[in-house]
């Protein structure tokens, strides 16, 4: 297989040195050689098949001179006898490289749309065999975007090389028809081929295509986890919402909920559709092939390629076509009815949050009697011990059901108000469609509507600074940071806050925050800071723009069209404005809910920063709110003083204040929002690629710097993912290898492997290295053999000790010691 690659390359023109081969070392041929040095290399039928490779498990030389060859050839020849293969040589002219290395076509661990160029000092094996440092280079082949990550003393290859490395991939590639693992060497900014394989461990039943078209206007850069599980939550609810509206059919919407619980996916920090899933909700509509083509064109959707995994019968199909139909009539009354609904609801949530008052303490002590020990206490927060009372006082968690509080409020607004937006969807589709319409014969028409509500904002503004402009002494000081802030975020006073301003620029100021304060630049992320939440940005937007000329009038005259569909795409598109307006609104309120539970969490010291509520995810803070509302009960029956209550609970209160501190422990959310913090910031390092693709699963890319120390902790060491999985087992530290070790069951651990650690990897759960990389054996043979492996773990073999019980993470790159 390996001599065949290499003789179809060379027939299509690839720059691969000279090679012959040979099955004997007899072979004339050999004599015939020119007196050179060569590369003397097995080619087993056994290796580099389409399913499985022996790729370095065969003995190949390097630098051989022409006298030695015959006796390297029978060297190789040896080497394939025991496992029973048929082995040719390949006799290769060698390339005295500046720098060698290996390029996979696709990313080995599942990301199909990357390539991967590692490239070290030298030749080849000192790439594979680790004895030099190594730079690894990610290429997006959709966005022609790459980075790198260079070990201490590692070489830096140009852009170009770089780039003329991927393109021989992509060629290599559409010859075989597969994605490839090609050996190169770089000599003189040349590339030489040197071997070319199937890439045979990349295997996957679903591709998974991430695509940031549109969506990235709403969640620009790195989106933190909060948003991150906020956003695919809400748009599971709509997505499910909408399917329901249209078919009325309960089955299919269960069957197609793993479509809505994947609309939206997270990859490397950032927000993307899962466009399959897309493209499988849209392929229930009538004329979904039509539809999806407007859809593309409307949304900007760049690669037209169109993946659908999910069938619909004709029957379903049948009744959607009826409710579509229905719905391109009736849509601008639905619509005209959520946002009367949204009107009614609005206020009500607001003064539910708003008024939810000032944060209570998260613990406060109550007296206890001293006859019968019972809780004198009333429960609120003027109840709270300035110190003074006896130290027989129990501690009781108060805040904790703030936190419950609030989730309820969020979860109400889930409940009562995400599932009524599902019909902007439909509304989303009716504009899509007439401004499609409209566009082709109208063009210039559907511009200018009349009223737009994303324009209120700006005319509010607008206000705003002529009122300054016109009366400059309402305005105070124009000194910088001299400014309102009163909002949740600042903890000014009022009577601060207002210092310096008129009565008139404070009414006006609020007039707005109240009606447009969310609306500001990436709104949709619940951790940024808005003009509600910090109204210090507003008197610096309005200090900034009082030079501008406000117009007096609106410079359009907006004329009513006699089209139909310019009628109608107006009409869905002033809609849409609206709708999107109000969704602005919501994420507010969930922005504002989740300030207040930061302000809880730091109070109790879970967190250093209100704002670090945003590195948490909803999961993890209704999870908070139901374990401290169970050590809230427990507290509440143990340290009554009562004895009946506590026997007929079976309460111990050591047990208890044991249980209080482990859980007090394990719910303290500083070290992994400081973990997550280190790798958001290596996110943003991360071109954002407008596509992603993926093999089965998304996985986010463990980004480090290599020349730093990136042992965090004593708990937790961090490599290079190599071959994916997840396990959780006790440690063997091998300092020599030895065959009769048994691994059996256990994670290895070394500073490095060679070839013939296959037989000790092969019942291993699992390897950690402190050396390596991708190319590396230890990855090589894990990935055949599908065990986890993380390498270039810095400091593995110091920390970590026989018998140890650690988590392999060989999708994030982490090892963390358990015991």
């Amino acid at each position: 297989m390996k001599a065949e690659n290499l003789r179809i390359l060379k027939e299509y023109g690839f720059p691969v040195p000279e090679f012959i081969v040979v099955e004997s070392t007899d072979d004339k041929i050999i004599q015939e050689l020119p007196n050179k040095k060569y590369a003397v290399r097995s080619s087993s039928d056994l290796e580099d098949g389409d399913e499985m490779s022996y790729a370095g498990q065969f003995l190949s030389e390097l630098n051989v001179n022409k006298p030695d060859i015959s006796a390297a050839v029978k060297r190789v020849i040896e080497s394939g006898k025991q496992s029973g293969s048929h082995m040719k040589v390949i006799i290769q002219e060698m390339v005295e490289a500046d720098y060698s290395g290996v390029l996979f076509t696709a990313n080995p661990m599942g990301i199909l749309n990357e390539s991967v160029v590692v490239i070290g000092k030298g030749l080849g094996e000192n790439v594979v065999e680790d004895r030099c440092d190594t730079t690894a280079y990610y290429y997006n082949l959709d966005d022609d975007l790459f980075y790198y990550e260079q070990q201490e003393n590692a070489v830096l290859a140009g852009k170009e090389v770089i780039k003329l490395l991927v393109d021989t991939g992509k060629r290599i590639k559409e010859i075989f028809q597969k994605d490839m693992d090609i050996e190169f060497a770089v000599k003189d900014a040349e590339v030489y081929v040197l071997q070319a394989r199937p890439i045979t461990t990349l295997s996957y039943s679903r591709k998974i295509v991430l695509d940031n078209s549109n969506i990235v206007e709403s969640y620009p850069g790195i989106s933190l986890p909060l948003t991150q599980s906020f956003v695919k939550e809400i748009y599971t609810d709509i997505f499910r919402a909408m399917v329901r509206r249209l078919t009325g059919n309960e089955l299919l919407v269960k069957k197609m909920e793993p479509v809505f619980q994947d609309m939206v996916r997270e990859a490397n920090g950032r927000v993307y559709y899962d466009i399959t899933n897309w493209y499988n909700v849209l392929s229930i509509l009538p004329f979904s092939d039509k539809i999806i083509s407007v859809w593309q064109e409307m949304l900007g959707v760049g690669n037209k390629d169109v993946y659908v995994d999910f069938h619909t019968g004709f029957f379903e199909k049948g009744h959607v076509l009826f409710s579509f139909l229905k719905y391109l009539h009736t849509t601008p009354e639905e619509m005209e009815k959520l946002n009367d609904r949204f009107s009614e609801l609005y206020p009500g949530y607001m003064e539910r949050i708003e008024g939810y008052g000032d944060i209570k303490p998260d613990y406060f002590f109550r007296p206890l009697d001293s006859d019968s020990g019972k809780d004198q206490g009333t429960g609120n927060a003027d109840t709270i011990n300035d110190g003074s009372e006896e130290k027989t006082s129990r501690p009781v968690c108060d805040s904790c059901e703030g936190i419950k509080e609030l989730l309820k409020i969020y979860s109400d607004i889930e409940e009562e108000l995400i599932p009524l937006w599902d019909i902007t969807l439909v509304n989303d589709m009716y504009a899509f469609i007439y401004t499609y319409l409209a566009g082709r014969r109208h063009p210039e028409e559907i511009s200018h509507i009349k009223e737009l509500e994303s324009m209120r904002p700006v005319k509010a503004l607008n206000r705003l600074i002529k009122l300054v402009k016109q009366d400059p002494d309402c305005f105070g000081i124009p000194a910088e940071g001299d400014s309102v802030n009163c909002g949740t975020e600042s903890g000014q006073s009022k009577k601060n806050a207002e210092r310096g301003f008129s009565s008139e620029y404070i009414k006006e100021r609020q007039n707005y925050i109240q009606k447009y304060g969310d609306r500001c630049l990436e709104e949709l992320k619940l951790e940024t800071k808005t003009y509600r939440t910090d109204p210090v940005l507003l008197d610096e937007y309005v200090r900034t723009h009082l030079s501008d000329e406000i117009p007096d009038k609106s410079p359009h005259k907006v004329e009513e069209s006699r089209s139909l569909f310019v009628k109608r795409a107006k009409l869905g598109i002033a809609n849409r404005e609206i709708s999107r307006m109000n969704r602005t609104r919501i994420f507010g309120m969930v922005r504002s809910i989740m300030l207040k539970i930061g302000e809880i969490l730091k109070k109790q010291g879970k967190i250093s920063e209100t704002r670090d509520v945003f590195y948490l995810t909803l999961e993890e803070l209704r999870e908070e709110a139901a374990k401290s509302h169970e050590k809230s009960s427990v507290s509440k029956y143990c340290f009554t003083g009562d004895k009946s209550i506590q026997e007929s609970h079976q309460c111990d209160k050591s047990e208890v204040l044991r249980d209080f501190s482990e859980t007090n422990q394990n719910n303290n959310f500083l070290n992994l929002v400081q973990e997550r913090k280190i790798r958001y910031d290596g996110f943003k390092k991360i071109p954002a690629y407008s596509r992603l693709v993926y093999g089965d699963r998304v996985i986010d890319k463990p980004v480090s710097n290599i020349c730093s120390d990136i042992v965090r902790n004593s708990r937790v060491l961090k490599g290079i993912p190599s071959s994916p999985g997840k396990v959780k087992g006790e440690v063997l530290l091998i300092e020599k290898a030895d065959q009769s070790i048994d691994t059996s069951g256990k994670i290895i651990v070394t500073r490095m492997t060679d070839p013939g650690w296959v037989f000790l990897i092969k019942p291993a759960l699992g390897i950690i290295a402190e050396k390596g990389s991708m190319l590396s054996h230890t990855a090589i043979i894990t990935r055949e053999l599908g065990k986890p492996s993380v390498v270039n773990v810095k400091g593995a073999a110091r920390v970590l000790r026989t018998g140890d019980l650690v988590e392999l993470d060989a999708y994030e790159g982490t090892v963390t010691l358990i015991m």
